[in-house]
């Protein structure tokens, strides 16, 4: 069973994030200039693979991007007691015009 977003599950190792996918950054976003960071939760499942995302902190036009993103990372499971378990993280998303 898997926890639902927000539900605590007690684990003695959090997941560690091994590979990281930047954003996209969406071009129309782009031209309005808009940025900020995107807090996404993930449901980082027992093999490391992000089997959910929901985004907690909005910015419209950079949501599906930061999600698109998350979907792609990879992470060492949780841990409780030496066996992977499933749990949600916060993924800050951090989108910067140079």
């Amino acid at each position: 069973r898997l926890p639902r977003p927000g539900e605590s599950v007690y684990v003695e190792e959090l997941p560690e994030a091994i590979t990281k996918v930047p954003p996209t950054y969406p071009p129309e976003a782009r031209k309005k200039r808009v940025d900020g960071t995107v807090m996404v939760q993930a449901l980082v499942g027992t093999d490391g693979s992000v089997l959910e995302t929901r985004v907690v902190k909005s910015i419209p036009d950079l949501d599906a991007a930061a999600e698109a993103a998350v979907r792609q990372w990879k992470f060492k499971p949780a841990l409780n007691k030496g066996k992977p378990v499933a749990v949600w993280v916060a993924v800050p998303v951090r989108f910067t015009l140079h």
